[in-house]
């Protein structure tokens, strides 16, 4: 096989991990952040690619629990924190469950896995969702379907999208140059709580961009399981008082019943 200069960044990875000394935090090893800024993720979410990569040497994945394995030592990830990291890069296309398999396999997606074999950087990059309409797709799959997703990956049902932090995910951070990036983080970062607001916000936009519909935010909050009193609580205090951010600011009207459409 010719030399793929993908590969043997991946298998460096993986050495280094396997022979790193005890404890040694991931943030000091600075020649592996370098090779995880080429695959526009964080240093983790390459850990998974690179395990992926070499480890699963016959091409028919490795069980979650082993990858959940390799990760929990170098990481300090609780097994819950390494599902959502791994649900959160099937969400990106990059990797994949086993359909045949009676445990839960992952395996890299094929185009990425392909990408990987041409040992050009360039085709692995271009896969990652930078750029506005790529990062409108990717929050269409991620914010849109969510609970088919979940159970599709083996993950648990009662894991509620609206409690993770976008800010704190790298689609957001190799994004960070776009307008509705900025705007997001200068109105709903200092709050106590942002999630739900930055995942509405951006679920209106890409509704907006993708489908050029308005959004039910009711029947969008049910679907990604937030109860029903906090739904109320919400749409009193922000939406039915128009004191919602967006909406002061007139980028946000209400347009029917219970529905939003987004001006920008």
């Amino acid at each position: 096989m010719e030399s793929n200069i993908i590969y043997e960044a991946l298998a460096t990875i993986v050495q280094r991990i396997k022979y790193a000394p005890e404890n040694q935090p991931l943030d000091q090893m600075i020649d592996l952040q370098e090779v995880a800024s080429k695959f526009r993720l964080s240093l983790p979410e390459t850990l998974v690619v690179a395990f992926l990569a070499t480890e699963d040497s016959d091409n028919n994945g490795l069980t979650r629990e082993r990858l959940v394995g390799y990760l929990k030592p170098v990481t300090g990830f609780n097994t819950q924190r390494i599902f959502n990291m791994i649900r959160k890069l099937g969400k990106l296309n990059i990797l994949e469950r086993e359909r045949f398999s009676d445990t839960v396999d992952l395996m890299l997606n094929e185009d990425y896995l392909d990408a990987i074999e041409t040992g050009n950087w360039e085709k692995v990059e271009a896969l990652s969702p930078y750029g506005l309409y790529p990062l409108m797709k990717y929050l269409k799959r991620q914010l849109g379907n969510s609970m088919g997703f979940l159970e599709h990956m083996g993950m648990p049902m009662s894991h509620n999208l609206a409690a993770e932090d976008l800010f704190k995910t790298n689609i957001l951070r190799i994004n960070e140059h776009l307008v509705c990036v900025k705007y997001a983080h200068k109105n709903f970062g200092h709050l106590t709580e942002p999630a739900i607001h930055v995942h509405l916000f951006f679920s209106i936009l890409t509704q907006k961009v993708m489908e050029d519909q308005p959004l039910d935010i009711e029947e969008w909050m049910s679907g990604i399981g937030i109860a029903r009193f906090e739904i109320s609580e919400f749409m009193s205090k922000y939406i039915k008082s128009q004191n919602w951010a967006p909406m002061k600011q007139g980028l946000v009207e209400i347009v029917g019943h219970g529905l939003v459409n987004h001006s920008i």
